[in-house]
């Protein structure tokens, strides 16, 4: 709700920002329609009714939509955050020596309130550069790729291959208090002043070539 209060309502950017699959997103919205929180944005679809973007619908928050996204987040223990962080290196682990994942974690970086000396702090922000194993012919990471695909409803055939990339994502949050960013938005964020991030250990051993 907060992301709607701030910027244009899609369903992509809805995609995009909690990072799910469209119709996820799709089912999501209409979901938020229903019960009072969204409302469809006429004008917004009207004067954007060219772009491709806006053809699925642009929606933005009701009153009661704009109270829930002003209201004050949930905090985690100091301690909690330094379990996710913990928990989150685990599952980098099991990412990067896991066969049937195609992607791996490259690089990971924590930067925000998880450096200063709160006691409470919100989402434990964490910069991660996720790219391709070595090895992109390689027949079996194909395959038990395809066979995890199989059952999953995709919105267009790029969400189908962009599937491997997302299932990284998905695992690596958890469902958990964890935002991730993209390792690239880190030379954005160092502009600011006073920035700091702390470099994560990642280790990844390349698989031998089937």
């Amino acid at each position: 709700m907060r992301e709607f209060y701030s910027c244009l309502g899609t369903i992509n950017n809805a995609s995009i920002i909690l990072g799910i699959l469209f119709f996820e997103a799709k089912n999501l919205i209409q979901a938020l329609e229903k019960e009072g929180f969204l409302e469809r944005d006429l004008e917004t679809e009207t004067h954007y009714k060219n772009k491709i973007w806006a053809k699925d619908g642009v929606w933005k928050n009701t009153i009661r939509g704009n109270a829930l996204a002003q209201a004050p987040a949930k905090t985690i223990s100091r301690r909690k955050a330094e379990e996710l962080v913990q928990e989150f290196l685990k599952r980098v682990k099991t990412v990067n020596e896991n066969g049937p994942y195609l992607y791996c974690v490259k690089r990971a970086a924590v930067f925000g309130s998880f450096l200063g000396d709160s006691p409470v702090l919100g989402d434990v922000d964490i910069a991660v550069e996720i790219s391709r194993k070595p090895y992109p012919n390689n027949k079996e990471y194909e395959t038990k790729a395809a066979e995890r695909r199989r059952g999953r409803r995709f919105s267009n055939i790029v969400e189908e291959i962009a599937w491997p990339h997302i299932e990284v994502e998905k695992f690596l949050r958890s469902r958990q208090r964890i935002s991730l960013h993209d390792y690239e938005e880190l030379e954005n964020f160092q502009k600011q002043p006073d920035f700091k991030y702390k470099i994560m250990e990642i280790l990844f051993n390349e698989p031998e070539k089937i």
